[in-house]
């Protein structure tokens, strides 16, 4: 238990001293770190999720169980400790949506299979290949960077407007075009190496 100086001396703790303590394994200065970094980890992911509540909590726990697991190799210069925190949020969002983007495309991929099958629209051969292609797609964005991956995704499958992806990603509308320059390219340098489907058969 902490005397009421102590206390106030971990209060006063720059976030380099901070670091530094939890580091050298000072038990008491691990509580501060969720003090310090909670309430705005927490406004940040509960903001980008539109008030999901749920989805939010798992967000941020998962967020300070990877800041627990990793702080021992951080720098404890780098800079602001919610500034590092709130990347580590950031990739556990952007993690969350690659995930239900991916569930998306494989609903309305079944969605469009049961369509085929009911109304005879598709041949059997014609949906295999159709679905095939889909998959390749699939494998060539899950070689892409995370921001490239999810800058098509919601440009193209979500029809998100540049800004609203700047604000999911952290970044200005500019960098956001730029991303999306880069990342059509890779994805075009990726996806035009793979060979086709009639190759490997």
């Amino acid at each position: 238990m902490l005397s009421a100086k102590e206390a106030a001396e971990y209060i006063r703790m720059t976030d380099a001293k901070l670091i530094r303590a939890i580091q050298t394994g000072d038990a008491s200065a691990l509580p501060l770190l969720y003090d310090r970094g909670l309430p705005v980890v927490w406004r940040y992911v509960y903001r980008q999720l539109d008030g999901d509540l749920h989805t939010t909590q798992d967000i941020v726990s998962e967020t300070f169980v990877t800041a627990i697991r990793v702080v021992g190799n951080m720098d404890a210069n780098a800079g602001p400790l919610c500034g590092w925190l709130l990347g580590i949020a950031r990739n556990k969002l952007a993690h969350h949506r690659r995930n239900l983007g991916r569930r998306r495309r494989h609903e309305v991929l079944a969605d469009a299979s049961e369509v085929c099958s009911t109304d005879g629209g598709c041949e059997p051969v014609e949906q295999l290949v159709a679905d095939e292609e889909t998959a390749e797609i699939m494998r060539v964005l899950d070689q892409m960077t995370d921001d490239e991956r999810l800058a098509l995704e919601w440009m193209y499958l979500d029809d998100l407007p540049r800004r609203e992806i700047a604000g999911r990603l952290g970044k200005t509308v500019k960098a956001v075009e730029n991303l999306l320059y880069r990342a059509r390219r890779s994805f075009r340098g990726l996806y035009c190496h793979t060979p086709s489907i009639s190759e490997r058969r």
